[in-house]
């Protein structure tokens, strides 16, 4: 993985609340810990939220998420002018959920296998215990990776290949899975499920062209 950009920033929430926007001043350094920290993510992501797939809305004015996205992609000099600007516009849409949370909203963008994207997650911290120096047990929080109920991933390969999918979502609790969907602005939504039973119909319609028995 080539890691290029990763800053992180926070909408302080409680449910039934209105949201506070902290802003980081700048992007994270890059090195070694936070290649691994985003590698960790993503396996994470794949592994355990059974991802949505589908594309950004028609209507950009709508859905200013493409737009802002759009601009960094084609220089790539702006990073986190972007992160600021998608920060504003997410603090409008969450304030609109009043069951909604905040949490710690990560961006990043990186390079896997010749295939760039750029992604937006919000973590919370989860309590867990530790043994200190003296052997006595404490509490200590850490950001929970395993529980991604708001992520989404923009695979700018595809996109700017003009693919048929190239957003794909967390399958979240439904009322904060629609909400950061509607930040992103994603229509023609597709489960991983969905897709493989796309696929498998479609390999079988071809082999049958080829008169090969299915078994």
């Amino acid at each position: 993985m080539n890691l290029y950009n990763i800053v992180v920033h926070k909408l302080d929430k409680q449910a039934q609340g209105n949201a506070r926007l902290e802003l980081r001043e700048n992007c994270l350094p890059i090195g070694e810990r936070e290649t691994e920290f985003i590698t960790n993510l993503k396996q994470a992501y794949y592994r355990k939220s059974n991802p949505n797939y589908g594309v950004f809305n028609d209507n950009a004015g709508a859905y200013p998420f493409q737009t802002l996205l759009r601009t960094y992609a084609d220089d790539n000099s702006q990073f986190y002018q972007f992160t600021e600007n998608a920060m504003n516009h997410l603090l409008g849409i969450i304030n609109a959920v009043p069951q909604a949370t905040g949490g710690y909203v990560v961006f990043a963008h990186y390079t896997l296998q010749n295939e760039e994207f750029v992604i937006t997650v919000m973590l919370n911290n989860k309590k867990q215990y530790n043994i200190n120096d003296t052997l006595s047990i404490e509490e200590i929080f850490s950001l929970d990776i395993d529980k991604l109920d708001v992520a989404n991933f923009v695979n700018l390969t595809r996109w700017n290949d003009a693919e048929e999918t190239y957003l794909s979502f967390a399958r979240g609790r439904k009322e904060v899975s629609n909400y950061f969907k509607n930040f992103i602005g994603c229509t023609d939504q597709t489960s991983a499920k969905q897709s493989s039973q796309q696929l498998k119909s479609a390999f079988l319609d071809y082999i049958d062209t080829l008169q090969i028995d299915n078994e």
